[in-house]
């Protein structure tokens, strides 16, 4: 908790863990008496949605919200950077001349990353990043926020929960390994009260029990991995779609800037860049083409040539890296979920596998490592 220097106090109500946040508050306030901060995200679809929601709030303004671009513009304070591990390198990207430019200013070649020019460009960052959401070769090299938190002057603080899924931490444990064949039967002894994981045999089945969720609670969505090309981007809206399946039509999320609170967003079909960061009450998710299951090897394989996210693909010559990223994006997707998650795979195997691990009555079961 954070309180003001003159908020009266009544020091009985008060543990050392809060005097100690009292201090370091008051040392802030005494070193910064107008302190430039600022909010960073790299994701231009969840950045629009935070700066809203900053615009609503009294105190805040949505220009606390900014790109890694934007902190050239003055120097901060402090930084705090969401999502850090979609950080981008000079790779894989559409505005190389940009990005070049940025690198330049502060006397970097084309290895600088959008990390350095947050560093450059603050006295002091905070940041949150986990590599297993990474999902693109664009996003900067793991290994250097691995040099930047071996620094002695880094403090590091590891969260050790999750706070969105109902299903609790062992969900996550749960997602990964499934996700990375490390279940086996005699695993499963999990069953969570508050969450519901269902994996369906048509997409037609799955809609419909999202279509009751949105009703009910608002905030269902319909997401899917990148193995359908974006054909409707420049197309009739009215006319051309992306992705059929079970007699079902649906064109990709028509804006990559705040899909989520779009008005006809639950009549399309987001992906990772327009979702990742974001909490839904209930997530359907399409596996695609580009993922199956190998009964034979027991293990999840790729087909390279039905992944349509170039930029996610170009650069890529290790058929193994190519199925980390895709894998961190199905993990990635299914953590969306407050209340539930509704899966649907185009693969049946996939399917077959994955409904190994749901409960007949479709709740999960818990795993223990």
């Amino acid at each position: 908790m954070l309180y003001s220097k003159t908020e009266e106090l009544n020091t009985k109500d008060i543990d050392d863990e809060d005097y100690r946040e009292i201090e370091l508050v008051a040392d802030f306030q005494k070193k910064y008496k107008e302190p430039k901060i600022a909010l960073v995200n790299a994701m231009t679809s969840l950045r629009k949605t935070i700066q809203n929601v900053f615009d609503k709030i009294p105190g805040l303004n949505g220009s606390m919200v900014i790109s890694p671009t934007e902190t050239f513009k003055k120097k901060y304070d402090i930084l705090i950077v969401d999502e850090a591990h979609r950080l981008r390198q000079r790779k894989n990207i559409s505005w190389m001349g940009v990005f070049t430019q940025n690198n330049n200013k502060l006397g970097l070649g084309n290895e600088g990353t959008e990390l350095d020019w947050i560093i450059a460009n603050s006295t002091h960052q905070i940041f949150f990043y986990d590599a297993g959401q990474s999902v693109k070769p664009s996003d900067v090299d793991p290994k250097r926020f691995s040099a930047l938190v071996n620094k002695p002057s880094t403090v590091k603080l590891k969260l050790t929960s999750q706070m969105r899924v109902n299903g609790g931490s062992d969900y996550i444990t749960f997602v990964d390994d499934l996700l990375n064949c490390r279940l086996s039967e005699s695993d499963l002894k999990f069953e969570p009260e508050n969450y519901e994981l269902r994996v369906f045999e048509s997409l037609k089945e799955l809609y419909a029990e999202l279509t009751k969720k949105e009703r009910e609670y608002k905030l269902c969505r319909l997401v899917a991995g990148y193995s359908w090309p974006w054909v409707s981007r420049n197309g009739d809206e009215k006319r051309d779609f992306d992705i059929e399946i079970d007699g079902l039509k649906f064109c990709w999320n028509r804006t990559d800037k705040d899909w989520i609170s779009t008005e006809k967003s639950f009549e399309e079909i987001g992906c990772i860049h327009t979702t990742q960061g974001y909490d839904l009450n209930y997530t359907g998710i399409i596996f695609g083409k580009e993922i199956k299951y190998n009964h034979e090897l027991k293990k999840i394989e790729i087909i390279a040539e039905n992944y349509y996210d170039r930029n996610g693909e170009a650069g890529i010559t290790n058929p193994d890296d190519l199925k980390d990223y895709i894998i961190n994006i199905y993990k990635t997707i299914m953590y969306r979920g407050i209340r539930g998650t509704y899966i649907y795979a185009c693969d049946k195997n996939l399917r077959d596998y994955l409904k190994k691990f749901v409960s007949s009555n479709y709740s999960i079961k818990k795993y223990i490592n």
